[in-house]
């Protein structure tokens, strides 16, 4: 897997960009301490293309949290946003670690593997 590392002038931390070796994916993903492994998570999640994060006030679904923000903040503009509601089951968590592997093959951390059996 490709890695880049850089030190961020504002931080002094490094960034690190991360190449997906998904089968015809040539996305580079720029990663920052400060985002956690959220980011890296969203990209898993476009490849597995589940719809398993839900709008709390309608029946709009996607496959991340940051689609559900988006799309309140577009379609309930006067409504506070109150997160989104995570309607996936364990089965769906092994699915997409096992997705995980295949885009970031090796970047599997004791903090990975907390945010995939945490339910």
């Amino acid at each position: 897997m490709q890695e880049r590392y850089e030190a961020s002038p504002a931080s002094g931390k490094a960034d690190q960009s991360f190449t997906c070796q998904y089968p015809d994916c040539k996305a580079t993903i720029v990663w920052r301490p400060r985002y956690g492994k959220n980011r890296l998570v969203d990209h898993v999640r476009v490849h597995w293309g589940k719809e398993v994060k839900q709008c709390k006030l309608c029946d709009f679904k996607t496959t991340s949290f940051r689609n559900v923000r988006h799309h309140h903040k577009m379609s309930h503009p006067n409504m506070p946003y109150q997160g989104s509601l995570s309607i996936e089951t364990k089965e769906d968590i092994k699915e997409l670690l096992e997705l995980w592997k295949k885009c970031f093959p090796g970047l599997l951390s004791q903090l990975t593997l907390w945010y995939f059996y945490r339910i």
